[in-house]
């Protein structure tokens, strides 16, 4: 939108929850749906997807600079994480993560890779965000009620929005 004008639409077809949406430096852009993840040039054209495996679901995409991307995948009781080059499609690595309490489902939205090299993670029915340093350690954690996103501010802070109390919070290091 512009100027309150739409000046481009792209149609991702039928389905649940469009996730993740990131337009890159180049105009292309980088979106996930409950189902798949997709990456469409500016006329439209897909040059990179992945679908879902039975049993998957894929909420979060996140670009890592110009080559680089990651998808966390749901699926219970182990989903994963996996950083991926967005522009040829080779998987670099990948990580699993525990989900022992959840469907599904109801696993996370939208992870984030922060600019201090670090994880968050938000665990929606086990009512925790969770940040992992680079070797997948916990190194905090702070405890709400169905967090669906967790975004780390350039104050230090954490914003964390909660679907269940429809409220958003700054939360600092101690917790606070």
């Amino acid at each position: 939108v512009d100027k309150g004008e739409v000046v481009w639409k792209y149609d991702t077809g039928p389905g649940w929850e469009l996730g993740d949406i990131w337009m890159l430096r180049n105009g292309e852009v980088l979106f996930s749906r409950q189902t798949f993840a997709a990456k469409v040039t500016p006329d439209k054209r897909e040059i990179w997807r992945y679908d879902c495996q039975e049993g998957e679901e894929l909420h979060t995409l996140q670009p890592i600079g110009d080559d680089l991307a990651f998808m966390l995948v749901n699926k219970k009781p182990t989903g994963r994480v996996v950083m991926f080059n967005h522009n040829t499609g080779e998987v670099l690595w990948e990580h699993t993560i525990d989900f022992p309490e959840s469907s599904t489902h109801g696993q996370s939205r939208r992870m984030r890779y922060t600019d201090e090299g670090t994880w968050l993670l938000s665990y929606i029915s086990e009512a925790k965000v969770v940040e992992f340093d680079k070797d997948w350690k916990i190194i905090w954690q702070y405890d709400c009620r169905q967090p669906w996103s967790a975004v780390r501010l350039k104050n230090g802070n954490t914003l964390i929005s909660m679907e269940k109390d429809r409220k958003v919070i700054e939360v600092n290091k101690a917790k606070e």
